[in-house]
């Protein structure tokens, strides 16, 4: 019954952009204390409940969910000073799926990306190459074998491995 239970969440994947971020410049500052207002650009399963928290994914099996700020975060490429930002957020997972990862996007067209262990981000095609163009922190809550990874807290650019 658990092993049913464990697969079951195989396939719910937490992918947000930018959720909660406040960036060094004050054109890009936002700070969310619920969702309702937000605006955010939903896909997949993801859906803001009436009482205001973000819902990613539910137990449906092999589907992921999305959340994206409304609007383009503006990036100085034609400096060489480092750009900074940060982030605080509180976030809750029902038992456990791949977990969930926060990502730096130039699209929000995610429609080719696998669930599970791709986080909705990338698939088996595509993990790795350089033209992706996708940093993320992802949170891993399972064993991902071919990946030889368990739990972790993980930077990514461009791929899954980190």
């Amino acid at each position: 019954m658990a092993a049913t239970f464990k697969s079951l969440y195989f396939g719910i994947v937490f992918s947000v952009f930018l959720i909660s971020l406040a960036l060094a410049q004050d054109e890009n500052q936002f700070i969310y204390h619920g969702f309702k207002e937000s605006k955010l650009h939903l896909d997949g399963l993801a859906n803001i409940l009436p009482n205001g928290l973000l819902l990613l994914t539910n137990s449906t099996e092999h589907k992921k969910g999305h959340a994206f700020y409304p609007s383009p975060i503006k990036f100085n490429t034609f400096t060489s000073t480092p750009f900074s930002f940060s982030t605080n957020f509180v976030f809750g997972m029902y038992y456990y799926g791949h977990g969930m990862a926060f990502v730096i996007s130039p699209t929000l067209d995610f429609s080719q990306a696998d669930d599970g262990p791709y986080f909705g981000l990338l698939n088996a095609s595509n993990n790795g190459l350089p033209t992706n163009h996708i940093p993320a922190i992802e949170l891993d809550t399972d064993q991902t074998f071919k990946f030889d990874d368990g739990s972790h807290v993980g930077i990514d650019v461009n791929s899954v491995i980190f």
